[in-house]
């Protein structure tokens, strides 16, 4: 009925790529997701004991992944006309731009940010100061408050009566070290995927996607 057609493939390092022709449009779009998000706060790796770790660790690396040491990916996509953003939920942390130019160089960029990741204890610290005044900001919204009141109501147990963002107390228990296990644990390629939007045939996007990752 919408008439939208989707390419679906997987490289061999194991990252799924979604391909969406926009035929006639300017515009293109990339989201490079992951399968980690705010329920996801206890886990077991292969082999390993189960880890808990405190509500909020999946935004927090949304944040600092975005911090390398030679400055913040979110100017450099600016730079180019680019519009950068990125967003965490419950089971999904995702990472996205849109552009008219340089397509290539900004997938290139996209791709960097999320596979090469920095945490520098410093830059954390800062960051944390950062999300706190965001939760504090949240708490402030009636229509927030009222959402995860009846979420605490409704599940006593499963962390999705979690704040996404977790709490001004749990996030100060978040370290570099915390935010790095959790990054091995889940950032691994057959556990992303890349989606790839625009003008341009399935086959030449799916190349150029396999070329950067």
């Amino acid at each position: 009925l919408l008439r939208e057609e989707v390419h679906v493939d997987r490289l061999p390092s194991g990252l799924e790529v979604l391909v969406v022709p926009k035929r006639g449009l300017r515009k293109k779009a990339a989201v490079l997701a992951v399968r980690y998000g705010s329920i996801d706060v206890e886990f077991a790796a292969a082999g390993g004991a189960r880890t808990r770790t405190p509500s909020g660790v999946a935004h927090f690396l949304e944040h600092q992944l975005y911090k390398k040491p030679d400055g913040d990916r979110l100017i450099e996509f600016g730079r180019t006309g680019a519009s950068a953003n990125a967003f965490t939920d419950y089971a999904v942390t995702a990472y996205h731009f849109t552009c008219t130019d340089a397509f290539d160089a900004n997938l290139d960029r996209l791709v960097d940010l999320v596979t090469h990741p920095w945490f520098d204890p410093a830059n954390v610290d800062k960051d944390r100061l950062i999300i706190e005044q965001e939760l504090r900001m949240y708490r402030d919204m009636p229509d927030y408050r009222a959402f995860q009141n009846l979420a605490g109501i409704l599940y006593r147990e499963h962390p999705v009566r979690l704040d996404i963002g977790g709490t001004v107390e749990s996030i100060r228990e978040i370290t570099a070290e915390t935010l790095r296990r959790c990054y091995d644990v889940f950032y691994h390629p057959a556990n992303l995927a890349l989606i790839l939007v625009g003008d341009f045939p399935a086959a030449e996007a799916l190349r150029g996607a396999a070329a950067c990752v």
